[in-house]
């Protein structure tokens, strides 16, 4: 998915990559995951796909697994 293709959810991906980037917990080897839920049709899996394709998550993260 391209970010320029998705409209409405720059503030929903911003929050979503703050969060995996910030240093709330001292364990290093902890695994982050955020649950996106909502009905069908609502775009999810774009905002996955837009959070994983971040070159801040990729470049923060070892290994990302989709």
């Amino acid at each position: 998915v391209h970010e320029s293709d998705v409209v409405g959810r720059v503030d929903d991906k911003e929050g979503i990559v703050s969060i995996l980037l910030s240093n709330h917990t001292a364990d290093e080897d902890s695994i982050k995951a955020i649950g996106i839920v909502g009905v069908p049709g609502v775009g999810k899996t774009t905002l996955a796909q837009l959070v994983y394709n971040d070159n801040r998550v990729g470049e923060h993260f070892d290994l990302r697994v989709w």
